[in-house]
């Protein structure tokens, strides 16, 4: 679980961009400064991060070995999946 603590933190932005902040908080669209910047921050790391995996599946699905891999687990739980879908459809 990620920690809640908080660290003070300066930055240098644009004058625009805090002007634009600013004018947020101000009609209420957003709850504060800082609380804006952070939800910024989250959705750029959770778009890096997408986009960082979206790569390295990219990758994967070119390379044999993960495909094999994934027949492997396919065949596995074929079973498995086979016997939930009927429970699925029974309901």
């Amino acid at each position: 679980m990620p920690s809640l603590t908080q660290t003070r933190a300066t930055l240098t932005v644009r004058t625009d961009l805090i002007d634009r902040v600013h004018e947020l908080v101000d009609s209420g669209e957003a709850a504060s400064v800082s609380g804006l910047v952070e939800r910024a921050i989250r959705r750029e790391i959770l778009r890096t991060w997408r986009n960082r995996l979206s790569s390295e599946l990219e990758h994967a699905v070119q390379n044999p070995e993960f495909l094999r891999d994934m027949e492997d687990v396919e065949t596995a739980f074929r079973a498995s999946d086979s016997e939930t879908a009927r429970m699925l459809d029974e309901d």
